[in-house]
């Protein structure tokens, strides 16, 4: 399976075009954590595999150990650090640029509008003002150190 040059994940795995100006809150052999952007909360992270795959059902099961080991840390990292009420997660894989497989992974805070509940919470990407780079980066710094303290 080859990337396409319009991947954005590909792109963002080869350091071409990143998805975030912080550096990633973890990098492993087979997964990487990053925080997206631009976007308009803190705790809207991305889970993307190293390689390129576009099906759950093609990872191997030296992938999904690595990913077994890291998802409760994120929420539970995401937890500490925000004291959000839960954490949804998706994926879909399917938009334009997108075929990549990869998590978003957002910390749901506890007073939310109910307008950005479930899937509306992807309205927050267009609807709120985007974080500043220099929270994005000083936020992944803080949730990758407590990350570290559950390894």
């Amino acid at each position: 399976m080859k990337y396409s040059n319009s991947c954005r994940s590909y792109m963002s795995n080869k350091g071409t075009k990143r998805i975030s100006p912080a550096e990633p809150i973890y990098q492993g052999k087979y997964w990487r954590v990053e925080h997206a952007y631009p976007c308009g909360m803190r705790g809207w992270l991305i889970l993307l595999p190293n390689r390129h795959v576009e099906a759950i059902h093609e990872f191997t099961n030296s992938e999904m150990n690595e990913f077994g080991k890291i998802f409760p840390n994120i929420s539970k990292s995401l937890h500490k650090v925000l004291k959000n009420e839960k954490e949804y997660v998706f994926q879909l894989a399917e938009g334009a640029g997108f075929n990549h497989v990869h998590f978003h992974i957002i910390a749901k805070p506890k007073h939310l509008p109910k307008k950005y509940l479930a899937t509306d919470i992807f309205k927050i990407m267009s609807d709120v003002k985007t974080i500043s780079k220099e929270d994005a980066i000083g936020f992944c710094r803080i949730l990758k150190k407590e990350m570290d303290k559950l390894k």
